[in-house]
Order: C-alpha cells, then sequence, then structure tokens
C-alpha cells in the first residue's frame, strides 16, 4: 500500500496487530546527510472525506500530486465479518 510521487513514497492504512486497523498516512522521504541517505517519515494529518481503517488497498500516484486510493480490505478472515471495500478516495498532496 504504498506509491511513489515525486521525491517521496506515501503508505496508507495496515494493520497493526490483529485486533488493530491503521488510517494513517504516511510520507517518506531520503534526505542526504553527511555522505550518507536517512529515511525521514512524516505522518500527514488527512482533512475533509477520510477512508476509513484499511489494509490491501491499492495506490497510485498521479500528476506527481493525486494519491488515488481504492478498495482494501477489514482485515478480517472470511469467517470474520469479512469487509472488502469497492470504494476509491483521491487524497491530495
Amino acid at each position: 500500500m504504498m506509491c511513489v510521487l515525486q521525491d517521496a513514497a506515501y503508505m496508507f492504512g495496515g494493520k497493526k496487530d490483529e485486533e488493530v486497523m491503521l488510517e494513517d498516512l504516511w510520507k517518506m522521504t531520503v534526505v542526504s546527510s553527511k555522505g550518507s541517505a536517512v529515511l525521514n517519515w512524516s505522518k500527514i494529518e488527512a482533512t475533509g472525506s477520510v477512508p476509513p481503517s484499511r489494509e490491501s488497498a491499492q495506490l497510485c500516484g498521479i500528476d506527481d500530486r493525486y494519491i488515488f486510493l481504492f478498495g482494501g480490505t477489514n482485515g478480517k478472515d472470511e469467517d470474520e465479518n469479512l469487509v472488502v471495500y469497492d470504494d476509491m478516495y483521491i487524497l491530495d498532496t
């Protein structure tokens, strides 16, 4: 659940453990420091219509600005009320 726009990679959601699903949006950039590369992670606070927590969604970067987020699941097994999402969100970075 990552995509790349310009010089940054973005990651949405996922599963912290068996009980906790995430709806976080993170941005990762690579910063050069004294001849070595350092990964810099920052949490993006989304506003407006925010996607609910999920895992296995697909992300696609468009025009070096937008992230299209499609689908995913609620992380449950089929015998535990699995929900498969078929929705789409457009995130403006």
